[in-house]
């Protein structure tokens, strides 16, 4: 075996020679590294140097080894002269650069740090490019990369004959967001169908894998609000203006394709949303108009709460100003079936051929989800059960709030074969 002094010098304890270019040991019992010399000493076995974490770590230039002459054991005389391979260091490894991770030069003017981002723009006359200095600020307000720019994110996964889920990414590519309004109306640019929130190849890749599902769920890993959400009226407020144009709403082409897409598929479509850090549970028209009357809906969505930012109650001030926000938020948006905005958490999906549930978490302080004192303070916290929403196969639907599930199992069954029950 070896023993390690320092991280440069190694000496050997189980045969009788020293490294090449290591001082002799004081036994005696290892020669210097510049003896040409017959030994009697038994025949020393070459091992490639370095073998040790220690040599490994030595930034001394790795030596040439002489050759050395070894004697038979107890003969004087010379028999044998090896000279053993000097070792070299394993050459580079070189990688094929892959197509669809290339890296890009940041625009001028834009911040780094900000994710990847497609920078570049098609030769020859076209729109200007914005002047902000946000992260968005190397991307023109009307450019949308065909196909997808940057690292591609979307992905599909399956599970069995139950379910698909289909994860987008809404940030890296979309067009420029826009005001609600302008000009003291509507913003028109909301329905431009230039604008884009995932990029035109990712939007049909999704909406042909919804449309194409045989399976009883498709199920949308999604980034912001795709409900439509009217803002509350009050003063300053426009009839039809949209609560928030960094979601959905903001890119109403989009939103009008999925829609029609989900209206056409066999699949039952759920959409699974985070960023707004309230829990809500939304029916998904196409008809907003008439939703009051027919109830018309093509797909489910249900929103988790953060667990630590802010919510409705931080924004506004207090628990009070929160709850009048989210019934007068439900009194505009009739298909918004549940929304509360005081409460931090989480929520867990369970989903069956039968049916998809979401059960809603809050942590607490004493049982106090953030009513009267804010339980992201308490070490102490607890977590406690708040409501469970549900859409049944078929439906396209939210129903509730009904009764929490029990223990859930994870162990898979096996799929069924067209034809069977």
């Amino acid at each position: 075996m070896r023993s390690c002094t320092s991280a440069t010098t190694c000496t050997s304890t189980a045969t009788t020679r020293a490294r090449p270019g290591s001082p002799a040991p004081a036994t005696g019992t290892a020669r210097p590294a510049s003896s040409a010399s017959a030994t009697t000493s038994p025949r020393p076995r070459w091992s490639r140097w370095p073998t040790t974490a220690c040599a490994t770590r030595s930034t001394r230039p790795i030596p040439t080894p002489r050759p050395r002459t070894v004697g038979t054991p107890g003969s004087s005389s010379s028999t044998t002269t090896r000279s053993p391979t000097t070792p070299t260091r394993p050459a580079r490894r070189t990688t094929k650069p892959r197509t669809t991770r290339t890296r890009r030069t940041p625009a001028p003017g834009s911040r780094p740090g900000c994710g990847p981002r497609a920078i570049s723009w098609p030769a020859g006359p076209g729109p200007s490019r914005p002047t902000s200095s946000g992260c968005r600020s190397g991307l023109p307000e009307q450019y949308q990369p065909q196909p997808h720019r940057g690292r591609q994110f979307f992905r599909r996964f399956s599970f069995g004959d139950l379910a698909d889920l289909s994860v987008i990414e809404t940030r890296q590519n979309r067009s420029q967001q826009v005001p609600t309004t302008a000009n003291g109306l509507v913003n028109p640019a909301l329905a431009d169908p230039k604008r884009h929130l995932p990029e035109p190849d990712q939007l049909a890749w999704l909406t042909a894998g919804v449309e194409k599902s045989r399976k009883c769920w498709h199920l949308i890993g999604n980034q912001t609000v795709f409900a439509k959400v009217y803002a509350v009226p009050r003063t300053g407020v426009l009839p039809g203006q949209v609560f928030n144009a960094d979601q959905w709403d903001g890119y109403q082409a989009d939103q009008a394709t999925l829609l029609a897409a989900m209206g056409r598929a066999t699949t039952n479509p759920v959409v699974l949303t985070g960023d707004i850090h309230s829990s809500w549970a939304n029916d998904l028209p196409r008809d907003t108009t008439t939703y009051p009357v027919d109830r018309n809906s093509v797909g489910v969505e249900f929103v988790c709460p953060s667990v630590t930012s802010n919510g409705f109650k931080e924004a506004l001030g207090s628990a009070a100003a929160a709850q009048g926000a989210t019934a007068a938020f439900q009194t505009v948006n009739p298909w918004v079936r549940f929304l509360e905005g005081i409460g931090h958490g989480f929520a867990v999906l369970d989903v069956t051929p039968e049916r998809v549930q979401t059960d809603y978490f809050s942590i607490r302080s004493n049982g106090d989800k953030g009513l009267a004192v804010d339980p992201r303070l308490d070490p102490n916290a607890t977590v406690g059960y708040e409501t469970s929403y549900v859409s049944l196969k078929g439906s396209r639907r939210v129903t509730g709030p009904v009764a929490q599930l029990g223990a859930r199992r994870d162990d898979p069954r096996p799929a069924r074969r067209p034809g069977q029950g």
